[in-house]
């Protein structure tokens, strides 16, 4: 990609974004809410997982007890997601 169509293309994504009205804008800050909560959520049972799989193997290896399962964290509700919109629409609006 040439650097004028990376210029040509910030400067569409600049005046578009003025472009949206406060719905809109309410709907990107949730949406962005929502998939930081997910990606929490996905990064924290995968680490669960990942270490009960150690865990696992380690028993297994050493012909120990089992380990019991781990305990999933629980999925982010809508009530998590419209709290963190909140916490990230403050933020922009006191900048």
């Amino acid at each position: 990609m040439s650097p004028c169509h990376l210029t040509t293309q910030t400067q569409k994504d600049t005046h578009t974004m003025s472009d949206k009205n406060p719905y809109e804008i309410r709907l990107e800050i949730l949406q962005m809410a929502k998939d930081l909560l997910y990606e929490a959520w996905n990064a924290k049972n995968f680490a669960l997982q990942d270490h009960y799989h150690m865990k696992m193997q380690r028993a297994m290896e050493t012909e120990s007890e089992i380990p019991a399962p781990y305990e999933p964290v629980p999925y982010p509700t809508d009530e998590d997601i419209i709290s963190k919109a909140r916490e990230l629409n403050k933020f922009i609006s006191n900048g």
